[in-house]
């Protein structure tokens, strides 16, 4: 440790040191480097390439030069290297992307960190580092350069900086800006309407609303009015779209309304009385005429027997056995659409089996 006198050619300034006490020099084709006594680093002589201007900040402990660059190791490990670099030997280290993707609230976050060099040198098995600032506890970096985590912080943007090292012990720092924001809005469709089952057809008057959750955020939003539906209609689609700093959602509702009943005839029946010693077969045949129905038939109910309100699902043709009697029988049957709508007014057949030859 001590002070430092060169000599020899010294076209270039590289035989005149700047005064001060040093513990470590190197040599270059026409520079030289130092460390100072207390850890900064002094160069001199040509700079035609960098080589003479050493970084300002940080602390050294070993120095090496090379025909027109320089390396040094900091205090805390980290290779620096300075000037030429037509092979890599001094490359620039950085961190991408630049910027990062905005991280939307209360939703599962993750970027990808990449740490690349100039100079046809790739940096090897790098290792990420928080440095400092506003990386909350719920995201995280990990040491493969993971930024994760969920955002639970109010929106807004968070500041921080990193820093990657290789195996090399080359590093770079970066400040890095987190954006939080809001998502995009959620909009929830509210229909109210007679409903059959799972059917996907409604039987009279249908409702439209929509809820919308901008998260705080202002939004606008188009075709999201209130709708009523009172016309009977083969299949209408509603859209409702809303718009925020995050994004567009959209949302649609498709409606079909058929609240027109079918109606019922019977296309064959039973004499209106017949004589016979024994049971007797009553046949009957019936079914739903019209077009005026959007949702299609689905079904057929009869309530046998003269029980006019117990109906049960029943096919044409129909057949009833009946025992000669003094009583009037009385078949009911009723059309039910695929929309849940019920024939009104069932079509309705008496007759009569009595005793006789």
């Amino acid at each position: 440790r001590g002070a430092l006198k060169c000599w020899g050619l010294g076209s270039e300034g590289q035989t005149m040191p700047p005064i001060g006490s040093y513990r470590a020099l190197a040599s270059g084709s026409f520079h030289n480097c130092a460390i100072r006594a207390d850890g900064r680093i002094a160069c001199w002589g040509r700079n035609l390439q960098g080589q003479a201007a050493p970084p300002s900040e940080g602390r050294y402990i070993a120095i090496a030069a090379g025909a027109a660059h320089t390396c040094a190791i900091r205090d805390d490990g980290i290779r620096v290297c300075w000037g030429d670099n037509g092979k890599g030997q001094s490359p620039t280290l950085s961190l991408s992307p630049q910027t990062l993707p905005p991280a939307i609230l209360n939703k599962e976050y993750l970027a990808q960190l990449t740490l690349s060099a100039d100079g046809g040198y790739a940096p090897l098995s790098p290792r990420y580092f928080w440095k400092a600032g506003d990386l909350l506890s719920n995201i995280s970096l990990n040491q493969y350069g993971q930024v994760f985590g969920v955002a639970l912080m109010d929106p807004g943007t968070y500041t921080f900086r990193l820093e990657a090292v290789d195996s090399n012990g080359l590093a770079t720092e970066q400040d890095f800006v987190l954006p939080v924001v809001p998502p995009p809005p959620e909009i929830e469709p509210i229909v109210d309407g007679p409903r059959y089952w799972y059917s996907e057809w409604y039987s009279g008057d249908v409702r439209i609303t929509w809820n919308i959750n901008g998260f705080g955020a202002e939004y606008t939003s188009d075709g999201c009015e209130p709708v009523l539906v009172d016309q009977d209609t083969d299949g209408v689609e509603f859209r409702c779209r809303a718009t925020n700093s995050s994004g567009t959602t959209e949302r649609t509702v498709f409606i079909r309304r058929d609240a027109t009943p079918m109606d019922t005839v019977f296309d064959e029946t039973p004499p209106p009385l017949t004589y016979a010693q024994s049971f007797v077969i009553s046949h009957f045949r019936f079914s739903a005429p019209g077009s005026d129905n959007l949702s299609g038939f689905a079904r057929f109910e009869c309530a046998p027997y003269d029980f006019e309100f117990f109906y049960q699902p029943c096919e044409s043709p129909y057949d009833i056995s009946v025992y000669p009697s003094s009583e009037t029988r009385r078949l009911y049957v009723r059309a039910v659409d695929a929309a849940g709508n019920v024939d009104p007014t069932p079509a309705m057949y008496e007759w009569q089996v009595r005793f006789g030859p």
